[in-house]
């Protein structure tokens, strides 16, 4: 008999944390915000790369989530643009692009994980408390 493994998911508290959020949906920057809310992080929302470039010399975000595909500037032109300052903060690719050779590119690009599309909430906890500090 073969028993399912239930891993319970730990909800990181990232109070008096600030999550940055591209993603040029508007549905998706509701869940994803939603989603976040238990770790009660400060969730700032980004349209594009050229508004997450802005916001993280703003807020000086303790972490990154970014959509790769966006208008005006793309995640990963954002993230490249981002680590010229900033080679310490995790930029964490929210894609629908999970092929091995995909996600490889955006590690050699500068991202420290991806999380794929659509998202879940235990995933979004589990790369979190991967990168608590």
């Amino acid at each position: 008999q073969v028993e399912e493994a239930t891993i319970e998911i730990k909800v990181p508290d990232l109070t008096g944390r600030n999550i940055l959020v591209v993603e040029d949906n508007r549905i998706n920057q509701t869940i994803i915000r939603t989603m976040l809310t238990p770790c009660k992080a400060n969730v700032i929302i980004a349209d594009n790369g050229i508004e997450a470039i802005e916001n993280h010399h703003k807020h000086t975000p303790d972490f990154i989530f970014m959509d790769i595909q966006m208008p005006v500037l793309d995640g990963i032109s954002a993230c490249q643009q981002i680590r010229v300052i900033d080679e310490i903060t995790p930029i964490i690719a929210l894609t629908a692009n999970v092929m091995t050779n995909d996600v490889e590119r955006y590690l050699a690009c500068g991202f420290n994980s991806h999380v794929p599309k659509p998202t879940e909430q235990t995933m979004l906890f589990r790369v979190l408390n991967e990168f608590i500090s």
